[in-house]
């Protein structure tokens, strides 16, 4: 089954994160095809939404290939883990590290 999941980052609560996933009956993040995502970032500092492809990166690190090449991969400490909403997870970007925590897991085909 295919599902929504949204983040937010409580320092900067317009900041979203989401990402397009399929989830196991155990409900980790289904990571069997090469691209097992996608997702975007939204940063309310310049008004943008930053797209990008999941991949596993390590064990329980996704990588965030942007869309936008000219960007360095991200990660995010999703992987192998049960998602609920309250939740809290790492995501790091050039050099720096968030803790967005999942507000909404929505289900759809």
């Amino acid at each position: 089954m295919k599902y929504r999941i949204e983040l937010e980052y409580a320092p900067f609560p317009l900041d979203k994160l989401w990402l397009d996933v399929r989830l196991t009956e155990r409900g980790v993040i289904d990571e069997t095809d090469d691209r097992f995502g996608f997702g975007a970032v939204y940063s309310s500092r310049d008004a943008r939404e930053y797209k990008f492809s999941l991949y596993e990166s390590f064990e329980t690190i996704a990588g965030l290939d942007w869309l936008e090449s000219e960007y360095a991969a991200g990660e995010l400490h999703i992987l192998k883990q049960r998602l609920a909403v309250g939740s809290e997870h790492l995501f790091k970007d050039a050099g720096e590290s968030y803790h967005y925590k999942i507000k909404k897991i929505t289900q759809y085909t």
